[in-house]
């Protein structure tokens, strides 16, 4: 498989998980909006963390 190709795939698996998550989020906030809320702050805070762990220190 070539590089364009894959790079296809890729997107288009990013693409869908993109779409998967906001309608999970859409439905979260309509029926659980404080633990929705929770799960975004968390996975917010992991993001971050993952963000500031891979960074070279100078």
């Amino acid at each position: 498989m070539d590089e364009s190709a894959l790079q296809k795939r890729l997107d288009a698996i990013l693409l869908l998980l993109v779409v998967a998550v906001l309608l999970l989020l859409g439905i979260g906030f309509q029926y659980a909006t404080e633990t929705t809320v929770g799960v975004v702050a968390l996975a917010v805070l992991v993001g971050y963390g993952f963000l500031k762990g891979s960074r070279q220190p100078d």
